[in-house]
This record gives C-alpha cells, structure tokens and sequence, in this order.
C-alpha cells in the first residue's frame, strides 16, 4: 500500500513540476522567451501577407492530462497573441 501512495504523490509531484516548467515559458522565469516568439509570430505573420500567402496557427495540445486541461492558460495565451496579429488560431 505504501508504495502506491508514494508513487501516486510522486506522479502529482512530477505532474505540478512539469506544468510549472511550460507555464515559467509564458508567465514565469523564462517569459521573455514568449516575448521573443509573440515578436516572431507577428514577423511570420506579415511575411505571409506580404507574400500572398495564408498564415495561420494550430495549438495541438501536450498529450498530458487532457481531461484537466492543464495548459489552458498557455492556450488561451497563444490564441490571443494570434488574434492580436489577425492570424486565424485553432486548437
């Protein structure tokens, strides 16, 4: 028995660190990186346009704990900084 219990709180443990490490990319400790490609989504963006082209982005999500939704705000994030752009976002 004990060693379920140890193994499920070692799961949520590995769970918390592994949602806290994306989150830190947008919201966190390493945000500057989001800054740097929200600059890059606008970049590819326009160079769509100015080529004729089409541009758009697909969110697929991190096959982890779909249920929970656990990314959502990193979602919610990227959709925004799409529409910002007028770039067609789906997740």
């Amino acid at each position: 028995m004990g060693h379920l219990v140890s193994g499920a709180f070692g799961r949520v443990a590995a769970n918390r660190a592994t949602e806290s490490w994306y989150d830190s990319y947008y919201f966190g400790e390493h945000r500057e990186r989001w800054a740097t490609a929200r600059r890059q989504l606008a970049e590819m963006k326009s160079a769509a346009t100015a080529a004729g082209a089409k541009f758009g982005v697909v969110i697929f999500p991190l096959l982890h704990r779909l249920a929970e939704k656990p990314f959502a705000r990193i979602h919610d994030a990227v959709s925004a900084a799409c529409a910002e752009v007028g770039a067609p976002c789906s997740t």
